[in-house]
């Protein structure tokens, strides 16, 4: 087994990284008031007064460092040839892992079995799990269709095919993509030639959504419904459960929502049914920020704990024209980091969810029906059902695509 050693430090104190590269300039973005605010009494006071008022938030550019010679170790950590890491290439949450591992001269370590060589350009891109959330807010900002020299793609979580066919449709089929599963990440070194490093964003940007309309467009033709959504987290059992979404479910079916649980859904499917909904209710999660992917004017109505972070969901909404708007309950009926166990477990007044989704539902009806449709993905076949299946099931969804449109 090797063991590198190496020094982790700011982008002021490394001096080998190579030349920082901007790809989007940093931006300013106007957050607008949701539209409805229930439980403002359980809100903290600071909370209170900004619940239903706009605010200005900063987001800040697109940045990569463009590095010969770099070795990933770990978890995504990336290594110049004279083995120094810049803090800000890392996700957040990974730092204070690496913080308790220095030893008193400030440097960390890392050990693996083998190195493997990596030709060519790659560029880096930091999910930390393979999740449509994650690759949004981790992944699909640090992606640039400018980039035409990237020859591979290194994503620092498990396999997942759906990454893999959005990548192949923003850059081209020609991008090989790579995964440092967790099995690799303990064994393995990878040597890169060339790679592109970005620094970390944990945020959304608005020159994503571009990429974002491509990736609904790839999905191919929605199925027609009512458009009125419910997305459950019936399938998390381990922690933020709303204790009494049955009942909520049980009357949201009544007012004739459809209920969804996205665990069992295919990814492609899912961003179907975002793209032509018209209301979708929820409690606030992963799952609700798949209406990133839904048309403007979506009515989305967050069901959560009132110190449950907030800032992901405004951004979807600012940057896609969403009509936001937020239920909350009682705070977390026991609060304790997820990481430790805690079940953040809450519950919500269950009249006051029907009333604000009754009042959103009326506005939309009032409106008539909307004229969205998805936008011509430029003649190329839908993408592939996004889930695990075999070769055999994903050549015959390719076949049934083509003659498709042969028949059109």
């Amino acid at each position: 087994m090797d063991t590198l050693h190496f020094k982790l430090g700011r982008a002021n104190e490394v001096e080998s990284f190579g030349p920082l590269i901007a790809r989007a300039p940093g931006v300013f973005a106007e957050m607008p008031p949701p539209s409805v605010v229930t439980g403002v009494r359980l809100l903290r006071p600071e909370t209170q007064r900004s619940a239903t008022r706009s605010r200005t938030m900063r987001f800040p550019p697109i940045e990569y460092y463009l590095t010969e010679a770099v070795r990933i170790v770990g978890r995504g950590i990336t290594l110049s040839a004279q083995n120094e890491c810049i803090e800000q290439t890392l996700p957040f949450h990974h730092i204070p892992e690496l913080n308790g591992s220095r030893d008193a001269r400030g440097t960390c370590s890392a050990s693996f079995d083998r190195t493997i060589k990596i030709a060519g350009t790659a560029l880096v891109l930091p999910v930390s799990s393979p999740s449509m959330s994650h690759f949004i807010f981790e992944g699909l900002s640090h992606i640039a269709s400018e980039m035409s020299d990237v020859q591979k793609v290194i994503l620092t979580c498990s396999r997942q095919e759906y990454f893999e066919d959005v990548i192949h449709f923003l850059l081209g089929p020609h991008v090989e993509v790579l995964f440092r599963t967790p099995a690799k990440r303990a064994k393995e070194c990878w040597a890169v030639e060339r790679a592109y490093v970005p620094i970390y964003r944990f945020a959304l940007h608005p020159a994503m959504m571009e990429s974002v309309d491509k990736i609904v467009s790839a999905c191919g033709q929605p199925q027609s419904d009512n458009g009125f959504i419910y997305i459950s987290r019936r399938d998390v059992n381990r922690y933020r459960i709303m204790l009494n979404e049955d009942r909520i479910i049980s009357r949201m079916s009544n007012l004739g929502f459809d209920v969804l649980e996205l665990g069992n859904m295919p990814e492609a499917e899912v961003i179907k049914k975002f793209s032509t909904a018209k209301m979708v209710v929820g409690p606030i999660g992963a799952g609700l920020y798949n209406s990133i992917f839904s048309p403007p004017g979506t009515a989305v109505l967050a069901l959560a704990a009132p110190n449950y972070l907030r800032s992901f969901l405004n951004q979807c909404g600012a940057f896609r024209g969403l009509d936001l708007g937020y239920c909350f309950g009682p705070d977390f009926l026991s609060f304790e980091p997820e990481q430790r166990g805690g079940n953040n477990d809450f519950v919500l007044d269950e009249d006051e969810v029907v009333e604000a989704a009754v009042a959103l539902r009326s506005q939309i009806l009032d409106r008539g029906p909307a004229a969205v449709q998805p936008q011509d993905p430029g003649g190329r076949p839908p993408l592939l059902t996004w889930k695990k299946e075999g070769l055999r099931s994903k050549a015959k969804l390719l076949l049934n695509g083509i003659l498709s449109r042969v028949r059109n």
